[in-house]
């Protein structure tokens, strides 16, 4: 009995180390290789050598957005852009000037005159209005050569009557800037020959290039302002 044991017995059964060398096959088979990276602490870690450096360029960085900050400023105040003209209504008149050596960029748009002794109305359409990030201004203007109004005197009041009223709209047909009254309730400024009327901030807007724009006049007269002529403009920039 112990011989067939040892021998696997006589009915062909697996020896004891037959049975080893199974188990040692499955075991094998069992096993599945696996690879593992391992990732050095260097890229989650920073050492304070490396910190030092990086804590540094901080400010390097801050004084670069300053620099390029100033520099775009400066841009603006020396440079003068080109300006094309608007498409519509009206003559387009390139204003820009330099005060010394800062740059004032500007337009004028002049419509055409009116005898201011007679009531008048009219409506302009224009589009494409340069935007030189300046806010532009609408005005009736006085034509006045032989100096009737004198406004270091004062005179503008002899224009008692009268009514003035300006409507600027976007193609939306929204109101973008509306004044209205007599010439009196106007602020009155003049250059060379021309008296120019408007209502502190209800006459200015900052233009869109891609918008339309329609202006109306509405105007009824003084009899003060017989035989001079008046028109209505728009004007951006070209002041300081």
């Amino acid at each position: 009995m112990v011989a067939r044991a040892a021998d696997g017995g006589a009915g062909g059964g697996v020896g004891v180390e037959g049975v080893r060398a199974t188990r040692g096959v499955e075991r094998k088979r069992r096993r599945v290789p696996t690879t593992i990276y391992s990732v050095p602490q260097s890229v989650f870690l920073m050492t304070s050598d490396q910190a030092i450096p990086r804590r540094r360029l901080i400010p390097w960085l801050l004084a670069a957005v300053v620099v390029a900050a100033l520099l775009y400023y400066l841009h603006g105040m020396f440079w003068l852009p080109a300006i094309e003209s608007h498409q519509g209504d009206g003559e387009f008149t390139n204003i820009s000037r330099r005060l010394g050596p800062f740059a004032l960029p500007g337009y004028c748009i002049k419509m055409t005159e009116f005898d201011l002794g007679n009531a008048f109305q009219a409506e302009y359409r224009r589009t494409r209005l340069p935007n030189i990030g300046r806010k532009c201004g609408v005005y009736l203007a006085i034509h006045d050569p032989n100096a009737r109004i004198n406004l270091g005197g004062d005179n503008r009041h002899i224009v008692r009557r009268g009514d003035v009223r300006l409507d600027l709209f976007d193609s939306a047909g929204a109101v973008i800037v509306q004044v209205s009254g007599q010439p009196k309730e106007f602020i009155w400024y003049g250059f060379r020959d021309v008296h120019a009327l408007y209502q502190m901030d209800r006459s200015f807007f900052y233009p869109k290039s891609a918008e339309a724009y329609t202006l109306r006049i509405s105007y009824m007269p003084d009899s003060a302002l017989v035989s001079l002529k008046g028109y209505v403009y728009l004007e951006c920039g070209g002041h300081p």
